[in-house]
């Protein structure tokens, strides 16, 4: 698991909390202005995010991040281990 910040690789799962939830995205490579992330799906609760996050990264062999806030990013362990944002 990569240390903090060291985000993301394209394909990467961002979890990221917005107004309506919990938004699910990919990361993209990063050229030009942005954004550098596409849309998998808003999410009402944490949890049912978390699942989701952590079974579309397991399923395609990626990484899995909780976005803090523009600069900070927080890798997830991808098994049943707790995590609270």
């Amino acid at each position: 698991m990569s240390p903090a910040n060291e985000c993301c690789e394209p394909g990467d799962v961002i979890l990221t909390k917005v107004y309506s939830g919990w938004l699910l995205g990919h990361a993209l490579e990063a050229i030009g202005p942005g954004p550098w992330w596409s849309y998998i799906a808003i999410v009402k609760d944490f949890d049912t995010a978390l699942h989701q996050g952590r079974t579309i990264a397991r399923n395609n062999s990626v990484a899995l991040w909780f976005e803090r806030d523009a600069e900070t990013f927080i890798p997830i362990a991808l098994d049943d281990s707790p995590f609270k944002p």
